[in-house]
């Protein structure tokens, strides 16, 4: 017989990711594809329109990354640290080729092992008593747009249902080196736990969702960046959503695919620098990997060096897909029809 937590185990299991998932994250007509091109216009033109991809990818991203497969791979198999710490250095030896500095892996791959055990000592066991684990990275896929005819894509990491309460909540898992309070308050400010819990409401209306947690992993690293001098493992309170708020968060996609669809199309007539601006604001606050690109006159074909060709052939099928005339119609219909 078949126990419950097996069982559980496996519905988990097939709701999560494939390996092709795995290896490109993000898709077009998702969440990320289109937020990243209000962050910085120029990057998501030399991304997703032009193809290219840094040789190398920064260390935290990398990092962050299969810390992100370790910790589903953790739920996944019932709250097991040597799954999770499996999962993160077998993930992180398959993108050995993405660090330009073999010493920046090695580090990474012994700081990584630490943040997973300190944090599995601190939520492990509280997590197993006060919650069910829903869901796991399960995709959700929603028609939007006028006649339903361009699918939406979020991913949230994880749900979780509060056995005492019964109330769900989408739950996020950040890193840093920067500052616990700092990644919870950017993550508050920015949309993607509004896209949660908008997929949520669609998806799942019955669950009544409308708040998020933030988990942060944090790991302070001496100057020489040689041992950890600190970490924490922090979840913070939940982050709630309005009604209101998640309708906005829907009319500002609906601008987005409107506004990055016109300049695509405008390309034919129009120089790209004047369609998609830098914005160094970002560039100067982040590790931006485009940056060296950014004042380049960079035309169609040119592979730039320390860049790769990695083609987004989805991007040019959304683009002809999408009738302006038809999208901004809709636009004017659902704003009146909210009055928002």
């Amino acid at each position: 017989m078949v126990s419950k937590s097996t069982q559980k185990r496996v519905e988990i299991q097939q709701q999560s990711k494939s390996k092709e998932d795995q290896q490109r994250r993000e898709s077009p007509a998702g969440y990320h594809y289109y937020y990243s091109y209000l962050e910085n216009p120029r990057n998501w033109y030399l991304k997703y329109v032009l193809g290219l991809k840094p040789r190398f990818t920064p260390p935290p991203l990398v990092k962050g990354g299969c810390l992100h497969e370790a910790i589903a791979s953790y739920y996944q198999n019932n709250f097991s640290l040597d799954a999770a710490l499996e999962t993160y250095t077998t993930e992180m030896e398959s993108r050995e080729e993405d660090y330009e500095k073999p010493l920046e892996f090695r580090r990474d791959m012994y700081v990584g092992v630490e943040m997973l055990t300190h944090w599995h000592g601190v939520w492990g066991e509280r997590d197993q008593e006060t919650y069910d684990v829903i869901e796991i990275e399960r995709g959700y896929e929603f028609n939007i747009g006028p006649g339903g005819k361009l699918r939406f894509t979020v991913r949230p990491d994880r749900v979780f249902r509060d056995k005492e309460t019964g109330y769900y909540y989408v739950l996020d898992s950040k890193t840093s080196t920067w500052s616990v309070d700092k990644t919870i308050q950017q993550a508050d400010a920015e949309d993607q736990l509004t896209a949660y819990i908008w997929a949520m409401n669609k998806a799942h209306p019955e669950w009544k969702v409308n708040s998020a947690m933030i988990d942060v992993m944090y790991a302070r690293m001496s100057r020489d960046k040689e041992r950890i001098t600190s970490q924490n493992s922090v979840r913070s309170d939940p982050i709630y959503r309005t009604q209101s708020s998640l309708t906005i968060f829907e009319m500002n996609i609906v601008g987005i695919i409107i506004e990055t669809t016109q300049k695509v199309k405008a390309l034919a007539t129009t120089p790209w620098p004047l369609l998609f601006p830098r914005n160094g604001r970002i560039a100067g606050l982040f590790s931006d990997p485009y940056e060296a690109l950014s004042r380049i006159d960079v035309k169609p074909g040119m592979i730039p060096a320390g860049f790769v060709k990695d083609e987004w052939h989805e991007v040019r099928e959304l683009v002809e897909q999408i009738d302006l005339d038809e999208w901004i119609d809709y636009s004017r219909m659902k704003k009146e029809k909210t009055d928002v």
